[in-house]
């Protein structure tokens, strides 16, 4: 699957979960890929609004905290850009 083909895949999944894309971004979703990831309306629609679980030790961690999955994941799409990896292939492995 191209880069191309996986961004469609994973805008399709965010507007499953609520997102609404401009129609710029639908026409030309690879010019408008890092404008389009980078928001919180998208990264909520995808990952969702949920607070961070965390698992330690093997047991889940049910303490609310003040990271939501869309802040972490983005944080990690970050890590993934400077490292000089592809922010479209990490994002899905959560397809």
């Amino acid at each position: 699957m191209t880069e191309e083909q996986l961004l469609q895949k994973i805008m399709d999944k965010a507007e499953k979960g609520g997102w609404v894309p401009k129609i710029q971004y639908k026409m030309n979703p690879m010019l408008y890929k890092n404008t389009i990831i980078f928001t919180p309306d998208f990264g909520k629609a995808y990952y969702g609004k949920e607070p961070m679980v965390w698992v330690v030790l093997g047991k889940m961690d049910n303490n609310p905290t003040d990271i939501f999955n869309w802040q972490y994941h983005q944080h990690q799409m970050l890590d993934e850009l400077q490292a000089g990896r592809s922010v479209i292939e990490y994002m899905g492995r959560s397809l």
